[in-house]
């Protein structure tokens, strides 16, 4: 799916009128940011609810693509590997009835594979050496989550993974040092369908997954 998603992008844009004879060009791309995760519910059964909070963590990936002139600016079409993560930090328990318990010095750490087939348009014919990009993407992501720590004297220890949806939004800008490098700092909303993890005892266990990363990327341009 992977593989499909930026050739069917690029069959559509190439049928639009005055695309067949534009410039066109390709890239290779790494990045690297920050990643803030929005807190998770967790869905224990039985009418009890976690909120799982998380520390500020990482994303690192790379990327490659083409662009494609259309107008003043260029479409361009890419695929994209990522890997995000970010450590636990507590468990907020809502056991029902008035009880709640918090689980702090949680560890393990909630993270994400992604593989996704973007689509951007970058403004270029600007009166500036920035240029200006927005884009958006869909494709799959595997997600991890492991939970060890200490419930009112009992371990808890968890770990599984899901596959799921995933989807996002992107902008930001770059600044092209020469003919070939390009350095961007962007904004990126990345989210999935809702994962479902199996606990220990078999059952399942809903939970979420979003976050706001900040990149800063290093683009190679081919000619």
């Amino acid at each position: 799916m992977q593989r499909l998603i930026p050739a069917l992008m690029a069959t559509t844009v190439l049928a639009m009128p005055g695309v067949a004879a534009a410039e066109t060009y390709y890239y290779g791309e790494i990045f690297g940011g920050g990643t803030y995760l929005s807190d998770t519910t967790l869905d224990f059964g039985g009418g009890t609810e976690g909120d799982l909070q998380s520390d500020f963590g990482y994303n690192i990936g790379g990327a490659a693509g083409m662009g494609i002139r259309v107008g003043g600016g260029f479409v361009r079409l890419e695929g994209e590997l990522a890997y995000r993560s970010n450590a636990n930090e507590q468990l907020d328990v809502d056991a029902g009835g008035g009880l709640e318990i918090t689980v702090e010095d949680l560890d393990g750490d909630y993270t994400a594979l992604s593989g996704m087939g973007n689509i951007y348009y970058e403004l270029v014919d600007l009166d500036t050496p920035l240029t200006y990009w927005v884009g958006t993407g869909i494709g799959y992501a595997k997600l991890d989550l492991e939970l060890t720590g200490d419930l009112l004297g009992a371990p808890v220890d968890f770990s599984d993974s899901d596959g799921v949806f995933a989807y996002q939004f992107m902008a930001g800008t770059s600044y092209a040092l020469n003919e070939f490098l390009t350095l961007k700092l962007g904004y990126n909303y990345f989210a999935t369908a809702d994962p479902t993890f199996t606990g220990n005892d078999g059952g399942d266990l809903p939970a979420e997954y979003s976050s706001h990363n900040v990149k800063a990327y290093v683009t190679y341009n081919f000619y």
